[in-house]
């Protein structure tokens, strides 16, 4: 939990709570992302920079997922298990099997792929063409004659 030193006083965004009112020289305790915003604004020093709580990332994966049978009964492809954010709980040899028999089982549905798509040139329908491309004649003008 980073400890910050307030070198400016400041009312905070909602004004209440602990952000009411913060005077020059106190210390807290806030979270990463808070210590980086107020540090920017040059309101305060960073004294301490240890992990809060709330900063913490929980990169553990969930076994309580569904097994690779589970998966594809649920009506998804074979080839995207494990889902995100969920452990494998079947083996290997048990997914190869489920890709191989959803192929054999609908060899022309196939995992979508995304494509490049490609953006179209911009046209302006409403901008008309012009009906000439040389100058019109001037009709009111004649020919020079030689005197």
């Amino acid at each position: 939990m980073p400890i910050i030193k307030i070198i400016r006083d400041y009312s905070g965004q909602e004004g209440i709570g602990p952000d009411k009112d913060v005077l020059t020289g106190t210390m807290h305790s806030v979270t990463r992302a808070r210590a980086a915003e107020l540090k920017a604004n040059r309101l305060v020093e960073i004294v301490s920079d240890e992990p809060h709580a709330e900063d913490e990332v929980d990169t553990e994966l969930r076994t309580d997922g569904p097994t690779v049978g589970e998966y594809v009964a649920a009506g998804y492809f074979a080839s995207a298990y494990p889902p995100v954010g969920y452990a494998s709980r079947s083996t290997a040899d048990e997914i190869s099997a489920a890709i191989a028999d959803q192929a054999s089982v609908n060899p022309q549905e196939e995992q979508p792929v995304p494509e490049e798509k490609s953006i179209p040139p911009i046209t302006n329908k409403a901008a008309a063409e012009p009906k000439n491309k040389a100058a019109p004649k001037a009709e009111n003008k004649k020919p020079a004659q030689a005197d």
